[in-house]
């Protein structure tokens, strides 16, 4: 057996998934219609009509990754290897989809946007006693803010001697 093109290899980060067998494609697959014909009665009194967003969604991940919904054929130049690639839905709804749209944008973050310098992220999280204090009171936030830079700052100064 040839060793497979590695041009035609799908990315490193990205496998595609074997589509019928993922819990939520056979959760929308068994509700999908029945949810579409009881909605304008059971839930758009309440929550309004369905957009057609939301319609479009589901449509699209029921065929997402699937052959018999359409496919690109892919060639390698080089070796004339050739591979079937299923057309994606590309929703948020689709966590293929969205896993291979996150990693694509993080890896553009890497190369196009940060600088190759060491970066650290630091979040402070409040007490949940306070949070109710400071969601009424937006002063306190500003006091708040200080008190962590000025944290910072003295842990980044012994750091650095």
């Amino acid at each position: 057996m040839a060793e497979p093109c590695p041009r035609l290899a799908p990315q490193a980060c990205y496998r595609p998934r074997k589509v019928r067998s993922t819990p939520l494609w056979k959760i929308m697959d068994g509700w999908w219609r029945r949810f579409l014909s009881e909605y304008d009665e059971r839930f758009e009194p309440r929550y309004g009509a369905l957009r057609h967003v939301v319609r479009r969604a589901g449509e699209r991940f029921l065929r997402c990754g699937i052959i018999d919904f359409g496919f690109a054929r892919i060639r390698c130049d080089d070796c004339g290897a050739e591979r079937l690639l299923a057309f994606s839905c590309k929703t948020r709804l689709c966590p293929s989809c969205a896993k291979k749209r996150q990693l694509l944008f993080g890896d553009f973050l890497a190369r196009e946007v940060i600088e190759d310098v060491s970066h650290r992220h630091l979040v402070f999280s409040l007490p949940r006693r306070l949070r109710l204090h400071v969601h009424h009171n937006r002063r306190l936030l500003s006091g708040i803010s200080r008190c962590a830079y000025a944290a910072v700052l003295e842990v980044l100064r012994h750091g650095a001697g």
